[in-house]
């Protein structure tokens, strides 16, 4: 009851009510200080702030043109590339079937180039010509027709020259003319000798036509044959066989043309080739700086994860120093208010309970102090007793006197609250009941409820014709 005592009275002289312990207030407040401080994590905000610049790195880092996302793009290049690959080689191959069955065609028919088809149309063409040109010389009738009478005249004149020699002297002309046998045998017989030189000299050359005429039928011949399966020498097969040779001549251009297609084929095939072998390297080093992103993404994911926890730390310690600045101000309050409440209602509360303590316990002790180390000392009119040497019923006693004192100081004005006591007289004994009820009727007209639970007050209280309200729960 003593430390009680004086718990209170430092209570009262420090706050000016008896249920606030300052001591116990202010320790609270620095255990909670002390608690919000383990709370705080001191290097989330440098942390946060690394992280955002760290963020902001990774971020840009990203956005660079190599981390942009195109292997679908590629892939699709590649899967186009492919295709036209497959359709370039495809046509290079039919090219290289159609080359081979033209060439095989000029082979057949001993052709390797256009030189050579113009080469063999050409001479085609000379012994078609030698052939016409034989053909027109072997039917000229002049020429046949000076052979006959040249070889007739040379016949004629041998003849005559047998017929002169066989006359002898009596012949035409050596008769009428006087012409010399001898001359005129001589004459008959050069002129012979010259109309069979030229007879003959003329069949021959008609012979050598036919000849020429022959051999050149014979190579025309086996020309058409050989093209046109015909040995007809006419100039409709002839016309034929340019055709023919025409033909080949488109067809070798055409040869021509699907070589120089296929090395331009081959040339896009190996172009093709080397994009691919490009696209594939493309999409390589794509899937790695796709993996890379990804790892920058995760890395950057955790960042924002972990920036966004200690966002809420720092919100939760700019919380805590507040709440630490709370506390400080609530404990720089209390502290400058408990200095107030010490110099001014400490010396108004030790004087009002000593005023009551004299009434409350019947004029036994006139009156109580409280020293600065809050040492209670009851006063009588011959010595000062300590609190510790007086019983359990006059502690209650000074208790009820302090509360009153200090429920007396509290209330200001006309209106008073009533005052209520529960179970406060249990340890007192008949004569302090009696004595503390006498006094509490006499000296405040205000309300007063008790709560109890024994019968002893409302006795007192009917013996001693004090008036009462009873209401029995």
């Amino acid at each position: 009851m003593v430390t009680e005592l004086k718990n209170y009275i430092a209570n009262l002289n420090t706050t000016g009510n008896l249920a606030l312990n300052i001591t116990k207030a202010a320790a609270c407040l620095k255990s909670q200080r002390k608690e919000l401080e383990s709370q705080m994590v001191p290097e989330a905000a440098r942390t946060y702030t690394s992280l955002l610049s760290e963020i902001r790195n990774i971020e840009k880092e990203i956005s660079a043109p190599e981390y942009e996302n195109q292997i679908q793009t590629y892939q699709k290049l590649r899967v186009d590339m492919k295709t036209d690959l497959e359709e370039r080689q495809a046509e290079k191959e039919e090219l290289i079937k159609k080359v081979a069955r033209g060439r095989q065609v000029l082979t057949g028919n001993q052709f390797t180039d256009h030189d050579s088809i113009n080469s063999y149309s050409q001479k085609a063409q000379e012994h078609y010509d030698d052939y016409m040109e034989a053909q027109a010389a072997c039917n000229r009738k002049p020429t046949k027709f000076a052979s006959a009478i040249s070889l007739i005249l040379a016949t004629l004149l041998l003849c005559s020259t047998g017929v002169i020699y066989y006359m002898g002297e009596s012949n035409y002309f050596s008769a009428y003319y006087g012409v010399d046998l001898i001359l005129l045998l001589s004459v008959f017989v050069s002129g012979a000798l010259i109309f069979y030189l030229i007879g003959l000299l003329l069949f021959l050359r008609i012979r050598h036509h036919v000849k020429d005429m022959e051999m050149s039928g014979k190579v025309l011949e086996e020309i058409l044959s050989r093209h046109l399966g015909d040995t007809d020498i006419t100039p409709e097969s002839i016309q034929a066989f340019k055709n023919r040779m025409a033909e080949f001549t488109r067809l070798c251009s055409a040869v021509s043309k699907s070589e120089a297609a296929i090395n331009q084929k081959a040339a896009q095939i190996e172009e093709l080739n080397k994009k691919l072998e490009g696209c594939g390297v493309t999409i390589e080093t794509q899937q790695k700086s796709q993996w890379e992103l990804e790892k920058k993404l995760d890395h950057l994911s955790g960042c924002k994860t972990q920036a966004e926890g200690l966002k809420h730390i720092i919100a939760e310690n700019d919380r805590i120093r507040e709440e630490i600045s709370a506390v400080d101000l609530a404990l720089e309050t209390m502290t400058s208010l408990s200095s107030s409440i010490r110099d001014s209602f400490g010396l108004y509360l030790n004087k009002a309970a000593s005023d009551l303590i004299s009434g409350i316990t019947g004029g036994i002790y006139t009156s109580m102090s409280v020293d600065e180390n809050l040492n209670i000392f009851l006063n009588t009119k011959t010595k000062l007793v300590p609190l510790e040497q007086v019983s359990s019923g006059t502690m209650d006693q000074v208790y009820l006197a302090l509360r009153l004192a200090a429920a007396t100081l509290i209330q200001t004005g006309d209106e008073r609250m009533p005052f209520i006591f529960d179970d406060s007289f249990v340890l007192y004994d008949d004569d302090r009941l009696k004595t503390g009820l006498k006094w509490l009727a006499g000296t405040y007209t205000n309300q007063i409820i008790i709560f109890t639970c024994h019968q002893r007050e409302a006795q007192m209280m009917t013996a001693n014709l004090m008036p009462y309200h009873l209401i029995e729960i």
